[in-house]
């Protein structure tokens, strides 16, 4: 995981290790299974940037070129949690998160029109749809592309990881 997404997953108050672990302390805490049913997937991510957040700041990464988190408490995976809830009834695709990302595949013909309608609370469209994949995604609103490389999912996989997402619901939600 690169350090700009393990910071905005971790948010840590300030550049010293006590920082670090402390904001990893709280995020665990909130997304721990027993209170979060997602909490499994975004425990493994939260652990996966604090990993790399602790590797840079023993390479010296820190010094000098981190500011402060925002105040805001709205992190990546508050973002990631509400795109998830968005699809919890959604029976049929099949759900991955890689790094910061999410991808959607199984039965996503069926789902398309819904997929392509759902917007944030902030009014931002959630899902983009990737033609070469033939699958729908979700990214982080800060992600900018910086490269004209188109990645195969094994590519994305080996690099940012991947983790199986599954509703609980076994409901079909009517459109």
């Amino acid at each position: 995981m690169d350090l700009k997404s393990a910071l905005d997953i971790i948010r840590p108050l300030s550049e010293d290790l006590e920082g670090i672990k402390t904001a990893y302390r709280k995020l665990v805490k909130e997304f721990h299974p027993d209170v979060n049913p997602d909490g499994l997937e975004f425990t493994k991510t939260i652990n996966e940037a604090y990993e790399a957040l602790i590797k840079a700041f023993e390479q010296g990464w820190f010094k000098g070129s981190w500011k402060s988190a925002p105040e805001s408490r709205s992190t990546i995976l508050d973002e990631m949690q509400e795109a998830l809830n968005n699809l919890r009834n959604c029976v049929g695709l099949e759900i991955e998160i890689c790094g910061t990302w999410l991808w959607i595949g199984g039965n996503t013909k069926y789902w398309a029109k819904f997929l392509k309608e759902l917007k944030s609370e902030s009014g931002r469209k959630l899902f983009t749809y990737a033609g070469q994949k033939k699958k729908w995604y979700w990214k982080p609103e800060w992600y900018v592309k910086r490269s004209h490389t188109t990645w195969s999912m094994d590519q994305i996989r080996n690099s940012f990881g991947s983790q199986k997402w599954e509703s609980d619901e076994k409901e079909v939600k009517y459109l």
